[in-house]
């Protein structure tokens, strides 16, 4: 049944002209809304899954076995924070509607479909289809608005989105044997491209609230330390995969430093009594504190490449994420931005989430498995806190 719908999904045109026209419901109202409502619940679901698989509760779907976990991380979570964000901010970038209501529910009911067919261990041609379409059409949405707008600054965005397409569709395929075993690989090219859009964009809005917020507050973002920072940190991923040792690993430690660098001309101890951010710049400070970790992974082998990458997943993206989605509900929806108290532990624990996790390299000092529960844990209310508190909000009307 729902293959059907989503078939004669497909017939209706997607894409409308100027942005402000009325939607056809309240849900469908702005493309965030379903977006940030599916990665908060998943982030929920899938991290209770993993941690009963941890325990021996529960056993991953054969298809795609360990690889279920990485996978799901950044296609099913991190993807669709990303849709909803993209999709949203593109409409504020060029004055024109990103995708329409049926457009909109069929991109979500792709995600939806790539979901239950990983969870319930169904042919990796199903999460082919569904990831390739949200994800080719998020970018294809993306492309669109950009040309009628004459938007060039913003064409960085497509070769993001568009490799994050192509890697999900050739894991799936790895999974299926129609290529080589290339999953681990292409996982971790997901990861670096995620790791690129977050610097990106964590450099335009990080200081731009900050300033908005405190503007008596000394934030300085110059362009040259923004373009070094960017720059080193593609470079250094780049060199990561192409001479893995010495080189990257000094290449890894200057982009730490120039985000390092960078968010120290934010002042983020002038943000402390400000939840909405302090936690985006803590999300900024993984970020540069994980290129540091793989430069010292890739020099010394002092801890495994895999157990740095979480210092990007769990501390980073999870900071990021979530400050922005609460940020950009509030800010959408016609809500004062602010922290309301019960939010401020959800920051807290997913701030601190990725400690455990990457204590857990060094068994002397943490079981892994304490490590991975503890982090896991902490992960989950996070996100469960996130899911109770901002769920009316993201269904129902804006509120002028």
């Amino acid at each position: 049944m729902l293959m059907s719908l989503l078939s004669s999904l497909t017939v209706v045109k997607v894409f409308t002209a100027r942005a402000g026209k009325p939607f056809m419901h309240s849900v469908l109202r702005q493309p965030y809304r379903l977006f940030f409502l599916g990665a908060a619940a998943y982030a929920v679901i899938h991290m209770l899954l993993w941690l009963a698989h941890l325990q021996g509760l529960w056993t991953i779907p054969a298809p795609i076995s360990f690889a279920w976990h990485g996978y799901e991380l950044l296609f099913g979570f991190a993807a669709a924070v990303i849709c909803g964000f993209i999709l949203t901010a593109s409409e504020n970038w060029t004055g024109y509607r990103s995708v329409n209501a049926p457009g909109l529910l069929f991109l979500f009911l792709a995600w939806l479909l790539a979901r239950l067919a990983a969870l319930l261990g169904l042919s990796p041609l199903l999460v082919l289809i569904g990831d390739g379409l949200v994800l080719g059409g998020l970018t294809l949405a993306l492309a669109r608005v950009l040309w009628l707008s004459g938007n060039r600054r913003n064409l960085r965005f497509l070769p993001i989105t568009g490799g994050l397409a192509l890697a999900a569709i050739l894991v799936q395929l790895s999974f299926i044997e129609v290529i080589p075993h290339w999953q681990d690989w292409l996982l971790r090219a997901a990861v670096d491209l995620v790791l690129i859009l977050m610097v990106i964009m964590g450099g335009r809005v990080i200081p731009f609230f900050t300033q908005r917020k405190l503007p008596n507050l000394d934030v300085m973002d110059p362009d040259w330390l923004g373009f070094y920072a960017t720059a080193f940190v593609v470079i250094s991923v780049v060199l990561t995969w192409l001479v893995p040792g010495g080189v990257a690993a000094m290449f890894s430690w200057f982009a730490g430093c120039f985000l390092m660098a960078r968010l120290f001309y934010w002042s983020p101890w002038g943000t402390r009594r400000h939840p909405m951010l302090w936690i985006l710049h803590l999300g900024y400070f993984w970020l540069g504190l994980a290129l540091f970790l793989r430069g010292g992974s890739l020099a010394w082998d002092w801890m495994a490449f895999s157990d740095t990458v979480h210092a990007i997943t769990v501390g980073g993206m999870g900071c990021l994420t979530l400050g922005m989605m609460a940020r950009v509900t509030q800010g959408h929806g016609g809500h004062e931005i602010r922290a309301p108290l019960w939010l401020v532990p959800a920051f807290a624990l997913i701030a601190l989430a990725a400690i455990p996790r990457l204590l857990a390299a060094w068994p002397a000092i943490m079981p892994p498995q304490w490590g991975y529960s503890l982090s896991a844990i902490a992960w989950i209310l996070a996100f469960l806190i996130f899911t109770l508190g901002f769920a009316p909000k993201l269904l129902q009307h804006r509120r002028d």
